[in-house]
C-alpha cells in the first residue's frame, strides 16, 4: 500500500510537472493578445483575417461584373467592405476575450488530473500508515509538506488580488471608484478561490499594469475589457444582492 501510494504521488508530481510548460506557453500566447499589441493580433488572426477579405474581394468583383454603375452597385460594395469590417472587428474583440478562459482551460486539465493522481498517492500512504506506525510519522510529515506548499500558493494568490485594480481604475475613472472597489473586493474574495479564477488572479497581476496602459491609449482595447469587467461588477452585484 505504501508502494502504491509512493507511485501515484510521483505520478501526480509528474503530470503537474508536465502541465507547467503548457501553462507557460499558453501565457506567452494569450498574454500577448492581452496586451493590445495591434500587430499581435494581426499575426495570431492573419489566416481568418486574409479568409474574409478574400472572400470580400470576390463578392466586389461578382457586384462589379454583374451589377450596372450607379448608386446601387456603389451601395453593394460599401456594405461588402462594412461587412467585412465588422467580422475583422468581432474576431479581434473575440481574441480578447478568449484569452484569459483557454488559458485557464489549457492549463487546468493537467494541473488537476496531477492534483487527482496526487491525492490516491496521499489516500494510499494513510492507509499504510494505519499499519505501520513508523510510516505513520513519514506520512505526516509529507502532508505538513503538501499543505503549507498550498496554504503558501493560496496565500500568494489573495495578496495577488488586493494589490490589483488597475484595469478597473482606467476603466471606470478612479482607484475610489465604488465600481472599482466592488470588483477588486469580488475578485480577492470570490472569484480567485475558484480554478480559473485563480489563475485569472495571477495573470491580472503580471499583466495588469501594462494593460491598463493599453486600455488608456487603444479604444477597441477598452471596449473590449469594459465588456469583461461590467460583467465582473453584474457578479459582484449578484453577491451583494445574496448578502
Amino acid at each position: 500500500m505504501a508502494a502504491t501510494g509512493a507511485t501515484s504521488t510521483a505520478e501526480g508530481s509528474q503530470l503537474f510537472n508536465l502541465a507547467l510548460p503548457g501553462l507557460e506557453q499558453s501565457e506567452s500566447y494569450y498574454g500577448k493578445l492581452a496586451s493590445g499589441d495591434p500587430l499581435a493580433l494581426q499575426r495570431a488572426n492573419a489566416p481568418a483575417i486574409q479568409q474574409i477579405t478574400g472572400n470580400t474581394q470576390s463578392a466586389e468583383k461578382n457586384i462589379i461584373a454583374n451589377q450596372p454603375r450607379g448608386g446601387e452597385r456603389n451601395l453593394a460594395l460599401e456594405e461588402a467592405n462594412l461587412g467585412a469590417g465588422s467580422q475583422i472587428s468581432q474576431l479581434t474583440t473575440g481574441s480578447y476575450l478568449g484569452a484569459f478562459p483557454s488559458l485557464s482551460q489549457l492549463g487546468g486539465q493537467n494541473v488537476s488530473q496531477g492534483n487527482q493522481a496526487t491525492a490516491t498517492g496521499l489516500q494510499g500512504e494513510n492507509a499504510a500508515a494505519n499499519q505501520y506506525g513508523q510510516m505513520q510519522q513519514i506520512n505526516n510529515e509529507q502532508k505538513a509538506t503538501a499543505l503549507g506548499a498550498y496554504g503558501s500558493l493560496g496565500g500568494s494568490l489573495l495578496e495577488a488580488g488586493g494589490e490589483m485594480c488597475w484595469v478597473a481604475a482606467e476603466l471606470y475613472g478612479g482607484w475610489d471608484d465604488p465600481r472599482t472597489v466592488m470588483v477588486r473586493r469580488w475578485l480577492v474574495e470570490v472569484y480567485s478561490q475558484t480554478r480559473i479564477g485563480s489563475v485569472v488572479v495571477y495573470l491580472y497581476r503580471k499583466y495588469g499594469r501594462y494593460v491598463a496602459k493599453q486600455v488608456k491609449k487603444y479604444a477597441l482595447v477598452r471596449r473590449s475589457l469594459l465588456l469583461v469587467f461590467n460583467w465582473f461588477l453584474e457578479q459582484a452585484n449578484k453577491g451583494e444582492s445574496h448578502a
